[in-house]
């Protein structure tokens, strides 16, 4: 695997206004070279330090009627820097994104769109835990960051994380993956503590995930469109844990079976509503742009169109074999270039910087803020009329 493909979630994050000194080596897929220590700069940014003096969660639940929750999962595009562990502070009325302090830890610096729409396009209280990490234990034990909660929002996504660590391997080991995160989920709010107590109906799921499955792995030799197959079977199967998950028990009155047989039956864990995000055309971001040639930028972007599509008829499906679930699909790819193609006329400078005031672009890799509140915006609309917006 190239070394760009290594360094992506890293360079990523890099502080906004920092501009790499990138090359470009031959061949038909570019790498970047670059000798600025990548490690060091997200831990410094990603210290954890600023979220503040550690509490400890309310005991008494929020009122049930009068909010809503959201649980978000996925990468740097989605993180806040929530830790869901129990150790800061949770979502609740009064700060509804729990910790770290609002806007948190984001991809492209500043608010994002868990935050707009938690805070700003929302048309209720939601409580969100933001499962989608920054960082994890990759700094220590104690460094674990992991998401945004606004209203009742828990984020459980992860800066640099992909569907499957194994299928491709995250920028560090210690970055949990999209099975990673529901599995937490699982074990925390998903047995809707007293502290969430949180319903099918009153519930919220996200996920936007896939950026760094392709961005790492477009590249490498094989059938392309058969591996997204096999990341978005990985996918869904995690959706699935979020609605019913399969669990054994043991029978012990039949005379049929015997008293130690284990029978595989379902069991309702309780999400009901989902919005889906495809991957964004990730050949327009600067550091693509400045790292691959034409023929790699093709490539990516012939990847990420059979993986959208693949994805559309995934979601299709999951509603088709979940009674009373219901499915949004933001399309991500869509707004990115209707944007990126007129950028001045959604009030940015060009399509291509990266880091200051009227960019797109947050950093090389990541979405600013406006372009955040763009999105959003987007979402909110494409929802509305239900609970949350």
């Amino acid at each position: 695997m190239s070394s760009l493909l290594r360094l992506l979630p890293i360079i990523a994050f890099v502080v906004s206004g920092v501009r790499a000194q990138m090359g470009c080596v031959a061949g038909a897929i570019c790498t970047i070279q670059h000798p600025r220590d990548y490690n060091t700069g997200y831990a410094q940014q990603f210290s954890p330090t600023v979220s503040g003096t550690a509490t400890t969660p309310v005991s008494s639940p929020p009122p049930s009627n009068a909010v809503r929750y959201w649980f978000p999962f996925g990468d740097s595009y989605t993180t806040t820097g929530f830790d869901p562990s129990g150790h800061l502070a949770l979502p609740t009325v009064g700060n509804p994104l729990g910790n770290p302090p609002f806007p948190g830890f984001t991809g492209g610096g500043g608010e994002n769109f868990v935050g707009f729409d938690t805070i700003t396009y929302n048309k209720s209280t939601i409580l969100t835990y933001n499962y989608a990490y920054v960082c994890t234990k990759p700094l220590s034990e104690n460094h674990r960051l992991a998401g945004a909660e606004t209203g009742l929002l828990r984020t459980y996504a992860y800066g640099g994380a992909t569907i499957n660590g194994t299928l491709v391997a995250p920028y560090l080991p210690t970055v949990l993956s999209l099975i990673d995160q529901v599995h937490e989920f699982l074990a925390g709010a998903g047995t809707k503590p007293v502290t969430s107590p949180w319903t099918s109906a009153n519930s919220l799921f996200t996920v936007w995930i896939g950026i760094n499955d392709l961005g790492n792995s477009f590249s490498e030799p094989g059938d392309r469109s058969a591996f997204s197959d096999l990341l978005l079977e990985e996918y869904f199967t995690q959706v699935q844990e979020l609605v019913r998950r399969l669990q054994a028990f043991r029978v012990s009155t039949s005379r049929l079976f015997s008293p130690s047989l284990k029978i595989v039956a379902n069991s309702a864990v309780g999400g009901k509503n989902f919005l889906f995000i495809n991957v964004p055309p990730m050949e327009r971001t600067p550091l693509m742009i400045a790292g691959q040639n034409a023929t790699g930028l093709a490539l990516l972007k012939s990847v990420i169109l059979t993986y959208n599509s693949k994805l559309a008829t995934k979601v299709v499906s999951f509603k088709a074999n979940n009674t009373g679930v219901k499915t949004w699909l933001w399309d991500a790819h869509t707004e990115f270039n209707t944007i990126l193609d007129n950028p001045t006329q959604y009030g940015f400078v060009d399509a291509v910087s990266f880091g200051n005031t009227g960019d797109f672009w947050g950093n090389n890799y990541h979405p600013s803020s406006p372009a955040h509140q763009i999105f959003a915006q987007q979402i909110s609309a494409l929802m509305a009329g239900t609970p949350w917006f």
